[in-house]
């Protein structure tokens, strides 16, 4: 069956038919290639119905393709998807990057970031392909046992609050060699995501870092944006923010927790293991710009 066969929505928000569609397809194409997606799942739970960030490709009645965009900084798109093994070659994925596109050049962001399962041969094809590029991979962690409680005297996690983003957004640029502007942007969607908690790690009075925790309602809880000023790291001060953050965690009965590490950062995949984390998958991450 040709891709003309195909008919692809474009959502704003989704439902929890949809919801269930794409989990299933995602169970079977992970069944089929061996392999774990990074589809974001606590995110779809709470998609926004003011944009477009869904693309869903339908034969019949039947969920055959999905893709989803995940923007969490004004420069660049996260894009994460997939199509069933016996609908694929037929340009059911390169319809809903089209349309992907169309949307990303609507909000004038120059860099798609494309999510590829470490070990899928036929997403690193497609996206070679398509001309986009390997960047880097990340390990994404769970935590399979309750680390041991950190004396916690000296730093304390704070939730930040709009006056604090300007040095919240130094320190994260510093930490992570990213832009200023678009940790501004990217903090600021966040005071304004009722699923997101964002907090700054104080010492005494002087913020030396953040953390985030997203908690979608599922159970579920992902540590993201962790990061010390460079001056503080080194002193146990992060291993002291993350045992916070997950106890504090576990105590709101939150029983998955998660986060993700770059593959080349040592130093933090170290830290990770020490609080009870373990690798479960990696994912590679493939660039283009438009």
């Amino acid at each position: 069956m040709s891709e003309h066969h195909v008919q692809v929505v474009q959502s704003r928000g989704l439902t929890a038919r949809q919801i269930d569609d794409i989990q299933n397809l995602e169970a079977v194409c992970s069944q089929a290639d061996d392999i774990h997606l990074k589809l974001n799942q606590s995110m779809l739970q709470s998609r926004s119905e003011a944009e477009t960030n869904d693309f869903l490709a339908y034969r019949g009645e039947q969920l055959v393709g999905f893709l989803g965009l995940y923007q969490f900084q004004a420069k660049e798109v996260e894009i994460s998807g997939m199509v069933h093994p016996s609908m694929r070659r037929l340009g059911v994925f390169s319809s809903l990057v089209s349309g992907a596109i169309d949307e990303i050049r609507r909000r004038s962001v120059p860099k798609m970031v494309f999510i590829n399962a470490n070990g899928s041969a036929s997403g690193k094809a497609f996206l070679e392909s398509i001309g986009a590029v390997y960047a880097f991979s990340e390990y994404w962690m769970q935590l399979e046992r309750t680390p041991i409680a950190q004396q916690a005297d000296e730093v304390q996690l704070r939730p930040i609050t709009r006056d604090d983003i300007p040095v919240v957004a130094s320190i994260l640029a510093e930490s992570f060699r990213a832009k200023i502007a678009s940790n501004i942007d990217y903090l600021e969607a966040k005071l304004d995501d009722a699923s997101a908690q964002c907090y700054k790690i104080l010492l005494g009075k002087i913020t030396i870092g953040a953390l985030s925790v997203n908690q979608p309602g599922d159970g579920r809880a992902f540590i993201y944006g962790f990061g010390i000023a460079p001056q503080y790291q080194g002193r146990g001060y992060g291993r002291q923010s993350l045992s916070l953050a997950v106890q504090s965690a576990l105590q709101s009965g939150l029983t998955v927790i998660e986060l993700e590490v770059a593959c080349e950062n040592a130093r933090a995949l170290t830290l990770y293991e020490s609080c009870g984390f373990q690798i479960l998958r990696a994912n590679d991450y493939y660039e283009k710009r438009l």
